[in-house]
């Protein structure tokens, strides 16, 4: 279980993760999963639709939109704490600038975490 270990030990420091309660944290990392991408390949393409909220967890990555390099992202740096550019359909390129490891976590999951809300996933004012 050294794989399920480590998720859980990435949900302490990736946001909005990281502000849940601990067994709220592990429900949803019980779904995640991590990859690995080779140098040079693409994470996701730019007009793609999936359903995945993706953290990079180890690497460099570009991001480009039409063909033009936006920035790059280094794992374990404060913006890697965040997931990549996740609206749907993709409105960036993401591609492996060194071989990368990403955690995987379904977005419907990680929806009501960044609800205004305190992330309890209820919309209701009572």
């Amino acid at each position: 279980m050294a794989v399920a270990q480590v998720i859980l030990k990435l949900g302490e420091v990736l946001q909005p993760l990281a502000g849940a309660t601990a067994e709220r944290r592990e429900q949803i990392l019980e779904k995640g999963r991590l990859v690995r991408i080779a140098s040079g390949k693409p994470l996701f393409q730019e007009g793609e639709c999936d359903s995945d909220t993706v953290y990079l967890v180890k690497g460099s990555i570009d991001t480009f939109s039409a063909g033009h390099r936006l920035k790059r992202l280094d794992a374990g740096t404060p913006a890697a704490a965040w997931p990549l550019p996740d609206d749907q359909p993709r409105k960036v390129t993401a591609r492996a600038t060194t071989d990368v490891g990403l955690l995987l976590i379904p977005r419907a999951l990680l929806a009501p975490l960044f609800d205004d809300d305190g992330g309890d996933g209820d919309d209701s004012d009572e």
